[in-house]
């Protein structure tokens, strides 16, 4: 009787460990690439996200015999009809304020100074007039180095303008990238379809499926939560009297879909906003107080509470995801954690349904052992 041969060759390894070479290299270069081109990607990434998220509603249009196209030029002027809005609505409050600050300032400057300066010159021994000597002679001294300075400085804010430029094409592309991902968002599915093996299709095509209950899940999470922030903080930028506090505040809710863009252009907005009708510390603190509360409530309650049960994940694994999410891919890796751990669980899920229905687990009896 012969002895079986042993199930690996030794002579197998050189070509395991080429093959592993091999797809190590392709992952490192891919990962270079990705880099290199990130920006881009992520704008293509937000527009396929946005077109996503409309899909549903184009094609409702369209099966109320709305041509798609036409769906799409609809939603594109009722956006840009809300957009100008809002805009109409914030800019002029905020220019009308920025010229009352200069008329102020103005008015300051053309002030007489001298009772001010008695007085501090009284209370701390400071002349203005001898004191001041010696610093401006030495301002004078340094005045070529900082100007050289300031060359430095100029010359590396004019190497970063294609860097500028790029990032303002980009979200100028944004809007083109969305209408054609929304014409053909059909298209590219059915495309993709078709590419999956035949005796396999209908399998991963339930797992498609379940996946897209997951992330319709999160979007549907995400915008309770965007609306719970935008009613929070209209209401609360109007109990301390900020001017248009009602629009910050749902500008900032709306955009809280983005992790941190909504509590830092809300806080920075409702600051100026406080800072430039300046009426004592009391309103910059209230807005502190305001938008702090909202982003812990944000943080530890409302987003893992609202969306986690929505993708079907408990709080603390969605904390975790939101930390694993940014601490390895930075902004959109905190935007797609919680979907990406709701898909990770449906396929987990999956593969242990599976492995408990194989022979291996069940073993060669093929009853479960006690």
């Amino acid at each position: 009787m012969t002895e079986s041969s042993p199930p690996f060759s030794l002579d197998r390894y050189p070509l395991l460990l080429a093959r592993l070479a091999f797809f190590a290299g392709i992952g490192v270069l891919a990962y270079v690439i990705l880099d290199q081109v990130s920006g881009v990607l992520f704008t293509l990434f937000t527009s396929l996200l946005i077109a996503y998220v409309l899909a549903p509603i184009v094609d409702w249009m369209e099966r109320r015999k709305v041509p798609r196209t036409g769906a799409l030029l609809l939603l594109m002027v009722l956006a840009l009809v809300a957009v100008c809005g809002f805009a109409l609505w914030v800019l002029p409050p905020i220019f009308q304020e920025l010229h009352q600050l200069a008329g102020r300032l103005h008015a300051w400057i053309d002030s007489d100074h001298s009772a001010i300066l008695s007085r501090v010159e009284a209370w701390s021994g400071f002349s203005a007039e001898t004191d001041l000597a010696p610093v401006l002679e030495r301002v004078k001294e340094a005045a070529p180095q900082m100007l050289a300075h300031m060359g430095t400085f100029l010359e590396r804010a004019a190497e970063q303008t294609s860097t500028v430029i790029s990032s303002a094409l980009q979200v100028v592309m944004l809007p083109f990238f969305i209408f054609y991902f929304l014409r053909d968002f059909d298209r590219i599915t059915q495309g993709a379809t078709a590419l999956i093996p035949l005796d396999r299709r209908e399998s991963i095509l339930a797992r498609v499926a379940r996946c897209h209950a997951v992330i319709g899940g999160w979007l549907a999470g995400q915008a309770t939560v965007a609306a719970i922030l935008a009613l929070y903080y209209a209401l609360g930028l109007w109990f301390v009297d900020i001017r248009i506090g009602i629009a910050i505040g749902m500008i900032a809710g709306m955009l809280s879909v983005v992790p941190y863009l909504g509590f830092a252009f809300g806080l920075g907005l409702a600051l100026t906003m406080a800072l430039l009708g300046w009426d004592g510390p009391t309103p910059v603190i209230g807005v502190a107080i305001v938008f702090g509360i909202g982003h812990l409530l944000e943080a530890s309650f409302l987003t893992p509470k609202i969306v986690g049960e929505k993708v079907g994940l408990p709080p603390v694994v969605v904390l975790i995801a939101l930390l694993a999410g940014g601490e390895a891919f930075g902004l959109i890796g905190i935007l797609l954690a919680v979907p990406t751990a709701g898909v990770l669980k449906v396929l987990a899920a999956e593969m242990i349904d599976s492995w408990r229905s194989s022979s291996q687990f069940l073993g060669s009896s093929g009853a479960e052992t006690p």
